[in-house]
């Protein structure tokens, strides 16, 4: 019966058409999986098998991908299965080895007629590869030849055409047989074209190697992995092995890209995969993960599928020299800052964009100036601050808070000015060495000039008593009181130091002189008023200070002195040494009488004074 006969029966009984059509359906599903199951195992002893691979039905995408596990050992057929690979569409199997071991005469015996030899059985073997969905790559494997009175063929079928080649080795010794080397003394090897499949080995010998067989009884012929041979000359002796790796490029069905996209068993199912059509064969094609991801193109992405690749985390997947940004499926490349360029290795890269180099070291230079100039400025304000503060607190614990307020209550004009540490500083050219006038135990005095041209002495004491600060500032207020022509003037004091410092007005040595020798005291010689004088000073030098008569005693002792009719007289010699220059030398004075009950400047003071009596005028 025709097809248009079982239609029309077909059609004519409903229930058959929904068996057969069931049929046909089931059909389909054995023979082609797109989706594989779940829990489909994956490894087989040490090997992984990946799905298109599988060991099951509804666990490869064919038959033709099918994979036995026999005793922990995958298998195409009766061929043993190291390794699949989805990124190269390689399957690395062992292969046999052909071999050709020609007869040799056996053990021979004589009787009284004839000698007997017995034969031996030749070893021959000429394997054959005939796997219709795998070719032979010829850009990992080679045709090798080991033998030295030998000649191999390697036959099979390329775009369906017979394909036929062979090598020959030979060698009458082993002197010219160089080991890794396959240049036709000893091993011969030869390439052979892209898309080869269904190979057979045939081993030829010359002459039976009757001339070679004490040194290589056998010859030898196989395809085999390039990377996994290398010659000997004691293969040529003895070559054990029985199997060599080889490597078999496969493709998924018997249709291109164009032909398979459209049907519902088209094996790239991931979105960012891609369909190639296999370029060794006509018929069959690739799937890819597109650029940018990696995984198993034949699953979808929750199943191990095509997943992103980050670049940048592996400096041989990109191709930038500086900065690398990944994205979707891809990456950029970029340069730093301050650098210009596409930073490829294939392009610009990045380089110093100078222009910006230049215009940020100059502001760098500028930050830098500024903060430095800042940080100077700043920590002269926190010096100065703190400078501020000690003389402050120097001014205060030198009772010039208590001054302040005792000379605002006198309200005199001839009041004691307190001078500023500044001032003194700017009047004595900072204490320079030159305008030292005096020395002295207690102290120096220095020469200033102050800013209205006023020559002043200023006393600079070595110690001072802090115990004694009331007492120091009720003579200060005395002694700026008294205006009397044979007394040192006390212009003022400055206590923002450690030690307070005593401004006198300045007297020469000669104008001194003139005070203190008068004519009219030499002259007349009045002895009464030099014993009263002589006793008061003696008075001044004594140790204990309450024993020293006051700045204000003295003064009015002084005024009684003078009322004496007849006039004073000194001795010169003597008056110049005790007045000389203020109190510079009036302290040695006090140093030589062992004075140790109050402080350098209220000594100071008292010897002021003493140091300049008059005659009365």
């Amino acid at each position: 019966m025709g097809l248009s006969g079982k239609l029309l029966q077909i059609i004519a009984l409903p229930g058959v058409l929904i068996i057969i059509v069931f049929a046909i359906v089931a059909a389909a599903a054995a023979t082609t999986t797109t989706i594989p199951k779940i829990d489909c195992p994956r490894k087989c002893g040490n090997v992984t098998i990946p799905f298109p691979f599988g060991f099951t039905k509804g666990c490869y995408l064919d038959e033709s991908l099918k994979i036995k596990c026999a005793s922990r050992e995958p298998m195409i057929g009766n061929i043993p299965v190291r390794n699949i690979s989805i990124d190269t569409h390689e399957v690395h199997v062992m292969t046999l080895v052909a071999r050709n071991c020609p007869e040799k005469p056996g053990p021979c015996s004589t009787t009284n007629l004839y000698s007997r030899c017995e034969d031996t059985v030749p070893d021959k073997n000429n394997p054959s590869l005939w796997l219709s969905r795998y070719t032979i790559s010829n850009s990992k494997n080679k045709f090798t030849v080991i033998g030295c009175d030998t000649s191999a063929y390697l036959t099979g079928y390329q775009n369906r055409e017979e394909y036929k080649i062979g090598c020959s080795s030979q060698c009458p010794s082993l002197n010219n047989v160089v080991n890794g080397a396959c240049s036709g003394v000893g091993c011969c090897e030869v390439a052979f074209p892209d898309g080869l499949k269904n190979i057979s080995v045939e081993v030829q010998s010359f002459q039976n190697h009757s001339e070679v067989f004490k040194f290589n009884p056998c010859g030898y012929a196989f395809v085999v992995e390039k990377s996994k041979f290398n010659f000997s000359a004691d293969y040529l002796r003895n070559y054990t092995d029985k199997r060599v790796p080889l490597v078999l490029d496969w493709a998924v069905g018997n249709l291109t890209c164009e032909e398979a996209r459209n049907k519902p068993n088209f094996a790239c199912k991931d979105i960012n995969s891609e369909c190639i059509d296999n370029q060794t064969r006509p018929d069959g094609y690739r799937c890819k993960c597109k650029q940018g991801y990696r995984g198993n193109p034949y699953l979808l992405q929750g199943q191990g599928g095509c997943q992103d690749i980050d670049e940048c985390l592996n400096p041989t997947l990109n191709n930038c020299t500086r900065q690398c940004t990944n994205g979707i499926g891809n990456y950029t490349c970029g340069c730093p800052r301050w650098y210009r360029g596409d930073g490829r290795k294939d392009g610009e890269g990045c380089s110093v964009d100078l222009a910006i180099a230049i215009k940020v070291s100059i502001g760098i230079g500028i930050g830098l100036i500024a903060m430095l100039g800042g940080s100077s400025w700043l920590f002269l304000v926190l010096q100065k601050k703190k400078y501020i503060k000690l003389k402050a607190k120097l001014f205060q614990q030198n009772g010039g808070l208590i001054l302040e307020r005792r000379l605002r209550a006198l309200g005199s004009t001839k009041k004691a000015k307190i001078f500023t540490f500044e001032e003194l500083k700017l009047a004595t050219k900072n204490y320079r060495e030159s305008r030292i006038i005096g020395r002295g135990g207690f102290g120096i005095v220095y020469k200033g000039f102050l800013p209205n041209n006023t020559i002043v002495a200023i006393k600079k004491s070595k110690t001072v008593d802090p115990d004694q600060v009331d007492q120091f500032i009720n003579e200060i207020v005395l002694l700026s009181q008294i205006d009397h022509k044979n007394v040192v003037k006390l212009l003022g004091c400055c206590l923002e130091t450690q030690v307070p410092l005593l401004v006198y007005e300045f007297v020469s040595q000669e104008d001194h002189m003139d005070e203190i020798l008068d004519k009219r005291i030499v002259e007349e010689e009045n002895n009464e008023q030099i014993k009263e004088v002589v006793k008061l000073a003696e008075r001044c030098l004594r140790v204990k200070g309450d024993e020293r008569p006051s700045m204000k005693e003295l003064a009015l002792e002084l005024e009684q002195i003078r009322m004496i009719e007849t006039h004073l007289w000194v001795n010169a010699q003597s008056n110049l040494e005790e007045a000389k220059h203020l109190h510079g030398v009036t302290s040695d004075a006090y140093e030589n009488g062992g004075s140790s009950g109050t402080t350098a400047a209220f000594d100071s003071m008292k010897d002021n004074v003493m140091s300049t009596l008059g005659d009365g005028r």
